[in-house]
């Protein structure tokens, strides 16, 4: 049977939105995404996304050399009672005694999210995500596999069926996906989720933030710098370039994202303290003082990129 239209189904990759699941799950995203509403500023994958697909392979094979079990492809499959309900399974494996056969989900994330991995645990987005496939499968337990190239190397958490946790995500997806076929059916959107709170951090690199929070390129709002109003040269040399800025500013946020968390951990765990030895670094309370204007109204000239949108 030939794979459905990514928007005739929900996924484990979609989990996440249909339970709201933070920090970056959005109901109204799901609905947006299935309907469909045509994306704002449409994303087709970056270097991470990429790459973490083709790394996928070798975390798999390092996590049969680690562990000495076997693993075996499987995927897309399809709930015959609930065709909206599927699955895009990495990997059946066995090895657990008496539990059967089990399940595999396989993450590649970059350093940044990666190192935040091996401070904070493995996410929960990516174990319901395990756990969606576990109930559509049928199987008792499951592994969530996160591997990085870069440090070569390798986590892995095993889970047991959470039947409640199943249940809920069940419920969720057969009502989200009545209201998603009702209203695609009847050419509406009057079944919209309700927003985020305009400040949520969700928003700032969702596709439909336009038409949602009316935000711009990077989160800002629309109209908060001005844009020439003047028709492109076209100039396909700068493309290249235009990319690697892309994917480079995608990088440079996911490291500071996980920057701002590092310090909100040494902040809490420095206490009342203003100068820590950790043997490996000298950590610092500094105060700073601001003068009461720090630069002279003026405008200057930025060099701003963004991917294209549709309609540009």
């Amino acid at each position: 049977m030939p794979e459905p239209d990514r928007i005739d189904y929900i996924g484990g990759s979609d989990v996440p939105d249909l339970i709201q699941l933070e920090p970056w799950g959005c109901s109204r995203r799901l609905y947006y995404s299935k309907l469909p509403v045509e994306q704002d500023f449409p994303f087709h994958g970056n270097y991470h996304t990429k790459r973490g697909q083709r790394l996928e392979e070798i975390a798999i094979e390092e996590y049969e050399v680690a562990t000495g079990r076997w693993t075996y492809k499987i995927g897309f499959v399809q709930d015959p009672k609930r065709p909206w309900r599927c699955v895009h399974g990495d990997r059946e494996q066995e090895g657990m005694d008496n539990k059967g056969m089990g399940l595999v989900e396989a993450k590649c994330p970059a350093v940044a999210g990666f190192s935040r991995i091996r401070m904070q645990g493995i996410p929960l987005a990516y174990e319901v995500q395990l756990q969606w496939g576990l109930g559509l499968l049928g199987h008792q337990w499951g592994t969530v596999v996160v591997f990085n190239a870069d440090y070569w190397a390798l986590i892995w958490k095993d889970y047991e069926r959470d039947d409640e946790l199943i249940e809920l995500m069940l419920e969720r997806g057969e009502e989200s996906w009545r209201i998603i076929l009702n209203d695609r059916l009847m050419g509406m959107q009057d079944n919209i989720p309700e927003p985020l709170p305009v400040s949520d951090r969700r928003c700032i690199s969702c596709p439909w933030r336009a038409r949602c929070k009316s935000l711009g390129d990077y989160g800002e709002e629309i109209g908060h710098e001005e844009v020439p109003e003047v028709a492109p040269v076209k100039d396909y040399s700068l493309s290249l370039l235009a990319g690697e800025y892309l994917d480079a500013h995608a990088a440079h946020k996911d490291a500071k994202d996980n920057l701002d968390e590092l310090k909100e951990q040494l902040k809490a765990l420095m206490g009342e303290r203003i100068a820590v030895d950790a043997g490996n670094a000298l950590i610092y309370q500094t105060l700073v003082k601001m003068p009461d204007k720090v630069i002279k109204a003026h405008t200057q000239k930025r060099i701003r990129v963004r991917g294209k949108k549709n309609g540009d």
